[in-house]
């Protein structure tokens, strides 16, 4: 990974803190030509550096460069703050399990690299969100899509669960979650599939302690998702615009968390994604399937570029239907 040669900026606490960011148009100046935003969420190795121009890719070849703004948010860790000196703004989170920013933890300080001011890996793509829509630069906005790939797949999931950002949008921007092949979801009680089933849940039999706690479930949250609240975070998910995108053959464990805990959610990527619309019909009704959506794209293995490119990408992120 390379870091990202942007900063967005914001305050909290009186201060102002930062992230990395790659975008394709300045995001503190007036813009009228931009229709749509698309911010678009690393995977583990955190190289927003390469996501951003692989969505530019699927931008350009739709022809929609002229309007649309592509953000990337890079979330650090201590390893890259040693490597690469960002200053001591900018924000970074747990290193130790690689989890925090994917879930929406805060971010952290330690001795070697001091901070006084944090915020959750959510709260900042709030804020992002906020600058886009509600400062005036983009008026004639009309879209918003929060994408993420693998661990950007996990935080986009859990995001859509937690923020309430789109309470405070103007009506006419729609706000939609592309989540795309992700290790693991959150849960909204304490039913998983039964073993050898995709469309069949129950309590398990026998499973871990925790296996139900945040990120799993919503046992423990953390701050951010408990500010929203358990009622809240079940009677507003089924409302949300979501899409789920699937590669056909990500069935490798690359990457893969394979605990206790993930492996009651499926064998791989591909079935857990199978398994957890299963889930969101079982649990919130079918009527989900009017705002929630569901795509597996042919021959795709784990490859973030591949998916954007799809014509499923085309389809929900640009709205343009394939030939």
């Amino acid at each position: 990974m390379e870091l990202c040669p942007h900063r967005f900026n914001f305050s909290k606490d009186g201060q102002t803190i930062s992230i990395p960011c790659c975008w394709s148009h300045a995001i503190d100046s007036s813009n009228p030509d931009i229709l749509q935003a698309i911010i678009v969420v690393h995977g583990v190795l955190r190289n927003a550096d390469e996501y951003f121009p692989h969505m530019m890719e699927a931008v350009e070849q739709v022809g929609l460069d002229p309007t649309t703004l592509v953000i990337a948010p890079q979330f650090l860790i201590a390893e890259d703050i040693t490597a690469f000196s960002p200053g001591d703004e900018v924000l970074f989170w747990d290193e130790e399990s690689g989890e925090g920013w994917k879930k929406g933890d805060d971010s952290i300080s330690t001795e070697e690299h001091p901070r006084t001011a944090s915020a959750s890996s959510f709260e900042v793509v709030d804020r992002m969100v906020e600058q886009i829509t509600l400062k005036g630069y983009f008026p004639n906005l009309k879209d918003v899509i929060v994408i993420g790939h693998s661990a950007g797949g996990q935080f986009v999931n859990r995001y859509a669960a937690g923020t309430l950002i789109g309470d405070s949008l103007p009506k006419y921007i729609r706000l939609r979650f592309i989540v795309a092949n992700p290790s693991t979801f959150v849960y909204f009680n304490q039913e998983r599939r039964l073993p050898d089933t995709t469309d069949q849940f129950a309590v398990p039999e026998s499973a871990d302690a925790d296996y139900n706690d945040y990120k799993y479930g919503l046992d423990k949250l953390n701050p951010y998702m408990a500010s929203t609240g358990i009622d809240t975070i079940r009677s507003s998910y089924p409302q949300k615009d979501i899409v789920y995108l699937f590669g056909g053959e990500d069935i490798q464990e690359a990457h893969l968390e394979q605990t206790p805990n993930a492996m009651l959610q499926g064998r791989h990527r591909l079935e857990r994604g199978q398994v957890y619309y299963h889930y969101l019909k079982h649990y919130f009704g079918e009527k989900i399937t009017e705002t929630q959506k569901i795509a597996i794209i042919p021959c795709v293995g784990h490859d973030h570029a591949a998916i954007f490119k799809s014509d499923a990408g085309m389809k929900y992120i640009f709205g343009i239907l394939p030939e």
